[in-house]
């Protein structure tokens, strides 16, 4: 199928789809490097940090070889980097608990999903995440967290300030292009729809100025015809009565007169005396 030249509304949202979920990968990439440099530096001043940057640096990687090998299947690639914030949702979860951005994590997900790959997605991802967030809630009510938890983020060290500044910062940008680049495309897909409603609507009236221009031909050959026709009826009727006249007079004249009369006609034909 040729998508390019494709009506297709489905087809439409697959081809923009993969255009954009290559550009979606490069700003997602850059803005995972920013903020690996600064979960880096975070982790100089909490050293318990630094499994969370092994991580975060998978996490790179992976966004890396989705972003260069663009022969991977679409729908794998865009799971891949859906898994990547729901990865780093889970850590900042379980490392700094509700003071920390992992629930904007979950939320950038699901948003991703249903841009990226549909409803279905969407809903799936929603649920994944709220499951999450309910394990999370009974494993704090639990105590299971205390092991895990560094600390709160609600703290007046800049440190704390800077790298939740980092994460928010790059949720914003990578969800603000996406949202962008989704409504150029509804406005394309606006302009273009405006623009076949007006071709329709011209070549309407063109139709219809045809089938007016037509009607026209057609009474102008048929008021033709019925001038034929009578005309044709008058040459019947007047062969009609000629005919009647030559019956009569073969019935009235003797063979000997008929003879000299045709003798006659033909002799004034020829020229002949």
């Amino acid at each position: 199928m040729d998508i390019k030249n494709s009506n297709d509304p489905e087809v439409i949202l697959l081809n923009w789809r993969t255009r954009i979920l290559n550009v979606f990968l490069i700003i997602v990439t850059i803005a995972s490097a920013l903020m690996l440099v600064v979960t880096i530096l975070d982790a100089l001043a909490h050293p318990v940090q630094w499994p969370a940057v092994f991580l975060y640096t998978v996490m790179l990687l992976v966004l890396v070889v989705l972003t260069v090998f663009r022969r991977i299947d679409y729908r794998m690639r865009a799971w891949g980097v859906l898994l990547v914030p729901y990865v780093v949702g889970v850590t900042t979860m379980a490392t700094f608990g509700l003071g920390s951005s992992g629930r904007l994590y979950f939320l950038a997900v699901t948003i991703g999903a249903l841009i990226l790959i549909g409803v279905r997605p969407a809903i799936f991802t929603s649920v994944i995440s709220l499951i999450t967030m309910a394990v999370f809630a009974y494993m704090a009510h639990n105590g299971m967290l205390q092991n895990w938890l560094i600390s709160d983020r609600n703290s007046l060290l800049l440190s704390d300030w800077i790298a939740e500044f980092s994460d928010t910062l790059g949720l914003f940008i990578t969800m603000m292009a996406l949202l962008v680049m989704f409504y150029r495309f509804q406005e394309r897909l606006i302009a273009s729809e405006r623009k076949i409603q007006t071709e329709l609507i011209g070549a309407h009236k063109l139709l219809e100025e045809q089938n007016s221009t037509l009607e026209q031909r057609i009474q102008e050959h048929t008021s033709e015809l019925e001038a034929s026709n009578h005309s044709l009826e008058q040459r019947n009727a007047a062969l009609g009565v000629i005919n009647s006249v030559s019956q009569a007079m073969t019935q009235t004249l003797d063979v000997k007169t008929m003879t000299h009369l045709v003798g006659d006609k033909m002799l004034e034909i020829f020229n002949v005396d």
